[in-house]
Order: structure tokens, then sequence, then C-alpha cells
């Protein structure tokens, strides 16, 4: 049976902290060999572009993909589909929005926790950039994770920065600011995250006090950069999610190598950090750029359509999804 599943039945199913433990399964999976990420393909297209990134995950005997066809609109165009390892037929198409949304913000809380493991155990204050949807699952993530003393935020949008405080204190019940200058935010910060859609950099070098990390995950093209050199240079610990996919579209990164002041031998990959036995934690400040990984996708998909599956969420397309039988037919 092929379950299609809607975004408001996604919505329903699946939260960004029932999404960590995924998390932390399929890096640890990925980590041991017991699944594989594949690069991402984006085609450029006048209004926008089509990104296609594939994903098998061995240890629960699925793949699949999740194609985003964005043509100017981040909120439309996204779906993944799910199919098992044996099987021709697909398991599921899900809607990618929501799902999306609860991937990012538990990889940044699984890179967090991993990041920022065996320091001192303290409360942190947190600076964030950008207040969209993607901000506000920042936030929610990392407070599953982090001690968070306070928030502070900054965005372009004063109605939506005001959106977004009373949002993170009401619902999160925490202590959430919004500062007017930019500068704000990185001044006395611990945990930094840039959430933004900007094509120029929204945090500068001089503007940093003692940080231990910062999660950089709104840019993720070649040509975009939410992190000016100064940022990258002060970074004793560069980890991404994906060589391959970071050589191709990080920006922050792309930027060093360009200017040869950076090699990719300097940068870590995520996954292999989640390993048993690891060793010390890693010299702070500590940068990771969260692009996103295909096999994040798949196993948060896979999670949502467990749930669909044993709850009776979702529409039997079993008919439409069966392509023999559609070429069957002409």
């Amino acid at each position: 049976m092929t379950l299609l599943i809607r975004n408001d039945e996604a919505t329903s199913l699946m939260t960004v902290e029932e999404a960590k433990p995924v998390m932390r399964e399929v890096l640890t999976d990925q980590a041991y060999g017991r699944a594989t990420n594949f690069p991402r393909y984006r085609m450029p297209i006048p209004t926008g572009f089509l990104q296609w990134g594939p994903a098998r995950w061995d240890a629960q005997g699925v793949m699949g993909y999740k194609v985003w066809a964005n043509t100017g609109s981040p909120l439309e165009g996204v779906w993944i589909h799910l199919h098992s390892l044996t099987g021709a037929e697909p398991l599921a198409i899900i809607d990618g929005h929501h799902i999306s949304r609860c991937r990012t913000g538990a990889y940044s809380a699984v890179a967090a926790e991993v990041l920022l493991s065996g320091r001192e155990s303290r409360p942190r204050r947190l600076g964030i950039y950008g207040t969209g949807r993607q901000a506000t699952a920042q936030v929610e993530a990392l407070s599953g994770v982090i001690d968070i003393a306070r928030v502070r935020c900054y965005g372009r949008d004063a109605e939506r920065r005001n959106r977004f405080v009373t949002d993170v204190t009401e619902r999160l019940g925490l202590a959430c600011e919004a500062v007017d200058r930019p500068r704000d935010v990185a001044a006395g910060a611990d945990v930094i995250v840039t959430a933004t859609s900007s094509k120029e950099p929204v945090l500068l070098g001089e503007w940093l006090d003692e940080p231990e990390l910062i999660v950089a995950m709104g840019a993720n093209k070649r040509y975009e950069r939410e992190l000016d050199a100064a940022v990258v240079r002060r970074m004793d610990t560069i980890v991404v999610g994906d060589l391959t996919e970071a050589s191709s579209n990080c920006g922050d990164l792309i930027q060093g190598i360009d200017g040869g002041w950076l090699t990719w031998s300097q940068v870590s990959e995520l996954h292999p950090l989640l390993r048993s036995g690891r060793g010390d934690p890693a010299p702070a400040p500590v940068l990771f750029e969260s692009l996103g990984v295909s096999v994040t996708d798949v196993a948060v998909a896979h999670a949502t359509y467990e749930k669909a599956r044993r709850a009776g969420v979702g529409t039997d397309v079993t008919h439409f999804a069966g392509l023999p039988e559609v070429v069957a037919h002409g």
C-alpha cells in the first residue's frame, strides 16, 4: 500500500522533539555503515531550481528521496518519496514541509549535543539571526539539549521579531528579547544560530565574544554567505553534514577555499562523531554548517510513515502510484 500523507497530517504525527532520537539513530547508523547519504542534485530553472536528494537507510530497510521544486517560495513543492529496499511499490509520498522543519531542528540539536559533549554543564545564552519558522524550530530543538539562560534574536522585520519573542516566551517558556542591531545578538552569546535567507553575511567576526558553538543553517548555495570570513577564521573546529555537499553548496566555507586560507582537510563530518569512544571534546569555538543531508529527510519521513500506518492516517493511493499498472494500461 502506498500512503499519501499531506502536510497537516504530517504535522499531527511528528514533532521536533520526536525527530531528535530518529536523527541520532540514523546518524549513528551512518557512522557504522548502516545508512548511506548521496549528494543532492540541483537543476537550475529560470524561476528557481529543482532539487533531488536520495538516501538509503539499510538498518530500517528503506530508501527514498526528497524532491523540491522551488519557483520562488520555499513553502511550495517539497515532497518526500519513500520506498522499501526490497519492493518496487512506493511506501509513501509525503508533503515535506513540516518534516523538513522537524528534521532541520533535530539535526542542529543532535549536533549541539555532540559538539558540546564533555563541556561544563551550565546555562547558555543563545543568539539567533532569523525569526521565521526554521528559527523557531531551532530554538525549540536546542532547548531540549541545552539549558538556555536567555534567547536574543534579530530579524529585519520588527513585527516578525515581536511575534517570534511571543512564541518563544509563551510556547517554550524561555526568556527572549528582540534587539534592533544585529551585533547585539552575538554580544555575550555562548551559542549562535543563523537561520536566514540572506545572501550576504549577517554575522561578523568583529561582533563575537567567546562563543562555544555557531550553527549556520540558512545559506545552502555556493554564492550565499551568512558568515563573514572573520567568523570562519576564528573557528578552531569546523563540522559539516556531508563534505561533498559542502564543497558544492556551502558558501560560508567556499569563500575560504577560494581564498586559500581554508582546506577541506580542516573540515570534519558530523556522523563519525557519534561513534562510541570518540575521545575528548572538539576544541572551541566550533562551527557546524547544517546544509541538510538527504539521509535525515528519509529517516524522519520513515518515522512519520510508520506512525501514519499505525494510526490509520493518510490516503491509500496505491492504484495511482503503481507505475507498472499505469504503463500496462497505456
